[in-house]
């Protein structure tokens, strides 16, 4: 079992911090940490625009296509490019 989260943020995947969300509220947070000190399973987290993007490829619009855009409209505006 994992966990996987989408966060509306810009995300430092090497480090596993929350460079900065688009509300302002977490900034310099290291997610991963932060869950893994409650729960000792492996815990993966990116932008929530990329995530939409991937399950898009799999699951929705984007599954039959060579090259794609993926918009996201929400806390902000985000996007995926398939390629």
């Amino acid at each position: 079992m994992d966990i996987g989260l989408a966060i509306p943020c810009v995300c430092n995947l090497e480090t596993g911090n929350i460079d900065l969300s688009t509300k302002g509220a977490w900034k310099d947070i290291n997610v991963i940490n932060l869950i893994k000190k409650e729960i000792d399973i492996p815990v993966y987290f990116d932008n929530d625009a990329n995530c939409a993007t991937i399950a898009s490829i799999y699951l929705g619009e984007l599954k039959d296509v060579k090259n794609g855009l993926f918009v996201t409209i929400g806390t902000g505006i985000g996007s995926g490019i398939v390629i």
